[in-house]
């Protein structure tokens, strides 16, 4: 394989797809106007066994072009995201790495790691010509995650919207794709294009009633762009020799346990989407094992011929290339690590509210509280929606999660960048702008 294209779907469940859809929770039917009449919900648990296979009959989602790309190769089922929230997961999936190494861990004041090799950086060391196109100031250079691009176009500030009094930094999937296409309608050899969907992430505009169907219809119209994209390389006749992944970054709750995605570390925000179009021989796989997105980069490096860098002047990656899985290979389930946490204000932002780390191994998560030192831990098979902590009675299996925890933070403290005053103060005007520190998810 000589090309690589990477779609980021900023913040979609995996539920949004065609290709992935079990429907939404039995919450979805309150998507329904008349389901919120008063007096409607002494009716719930009389109306809900009917009305909700009728939605979920009617109300699907329309990604016929992903939904062909996942024929063509692999699907992942239960891909973890290493960080509920926009920088830090694009920053594992750009290095290989978990945020404790590669180094952002709020979405204020911190960088990737400079010792840190991104994609972007490895490609262009082997000749490959990089070019990235995002859909808001969240995916901001500010962040390092240009490293490596010829060019990095995250200006989008001639593209403002405004919902009410809220500044929305970001513009819609049709101007991302079509500055895309005309960088690779320029592109002579080998290339990598990064290309990151805003437009499903939540607003104030939309009530997390409406969130889920929000997605779902908003999603067709990004799987247009999809589209467009897929059809360039076929004309281009470079269908067959370019790489396909498409991810999301983190989920969303839809108010089970939050509002949005930045706060804790349930599932709802965790599992996320996953293909990866290779070779013809991997089309049509489905892959039911636990996965990261740290383990992306050094997937799609094997499939373009490279091999994995492992010299001293940057760090190693923690994540290991799926190809052995995807061949039928034994291939050792590794533990699923996540991170996040809530500033107590833009001002405070050095003090947080809510910290929270997690690790998913064989069909179980713990879940601990640094700051109150607090442990959850849930059996994902029997309770997929997080809602009974069981740690008190399961306590061998948390001692065993705990023990896979702290063997994972044992590691030396890794070199890391944080931005100046000046920087801060530009990544609060772009999250405000985008509704992040002023109550809405993050």
């Amino acid at each position: 394989m000589n090309n690589l294209i990477m779609i980021s779907l900023d913040c979609v469940r995996r539920e949004a797809i065609r290709c992935y859809h079990s429907s939404f929770p039995s919450y979805f039917h309150n998507e329904i106007p008349f389901a919120r009449l008063r007096g409607m919900g002494k009716l719930k648990r009389f109306y809900a066994p009917i009305i909700d296979p009728i939605i979920k009959r009617f109300i699907k989602p329309g990604t016929l072009h992903i939904d062909r790309i996942a024929t063509d190769g692999i699907l992942f089922s239960q891909a973890v995201s290493q960080a509920p929230y926009t920088p830090a997961s694009h920053a594992s999936i750009f290095t290989g790495l978990n945020p404790f190494n590669h180094g952002i861990r709020q979405f204020i004041g911190f960088k990737i790691n400079p010792k840190a090799m991104t994609l972007a950086e490895r490609l262009k060391r082997d000749g490959f010509q990089t070019g990235g196109f995002v859909g808001s100031n969240a995916m901001g250079e500010i962040y390092g995650l240009h490293r490596g691009f010829d060019i990095y176009d995250s200006d989008s500030n001639q593209s403002i919207g405004k919902v009410g009094n809220l500044k929305l930094f970001r513009r819609d999937h049709k101007e991302v794709t079509e500055k895309a296409l005309q960088w690779m309608s320029k592109t002579d050899g080998r290339f990598f294009l990064f290309v990151h969907y805003f437009d499903v992430h939540e607003t104030s505009e939309h009530p997390i009633t409406y969130q889920p169907l929000y997605q779902i219809l908003k999603m067709k119209e990004v799987d247009q762009s999809v589209r467009r994209i897929t059809q360039f390389l076929i004309d281009k006749v470079l269908y067959d020799d370019t790489v396909i992944v498409i991810l999301s970054d983190h989920g969303n709750d839809f108010g089970i346990h939050e509002p949005g995605h930045r706060e804790y570390l349930y599932d709802t925000t965790l599992l996320v989407p996953l293909i990866i179009k290779a070779d013809r021989s991997f089309s049509g796989l489905r892959i039911s094992r636990q996965v990261r997105l740290i383990d992306v980069m050094p997937t799609v490096l094997e499939l373009l011929g490279l091999p994995i860098d492992n010299s001293e002047d940057c760090e190693q990656m923690e994540g290991i290339s799926l190809l052995p899985l995807c061949r039928g290979q034994y291939q050792e389930e590794l533990p699923a690590y996540s991170e996040t946490c809530i500033e107590l204000s833009d001002e405070q932002w050095e003090i947080l509210k809510n910290s929270y780390m997690s690790l998913r191994f064989s069909g179980w998560k713990i879940i601990v509280d640094k700051i109150n030192h607090k442990k959850s831990l849930y059996n994902l098979n029997t309770d997929p929606l997080e809602c009974n902590d069981v740690y008190m009675t399961n306590r061998e299996m948390a001692e065993l999660l705990t023990h896979k925890l702290d063997n994972l933070l044992t590691q030396p403290a890794q070199t890391k960048d944080t931005m100046t005053e000046e920087e801060i103060s530009m990544v609060k005007e772009s999250l405000r702008g985008l509704g992040y520190l002023d109550g809405e998810a993050g």
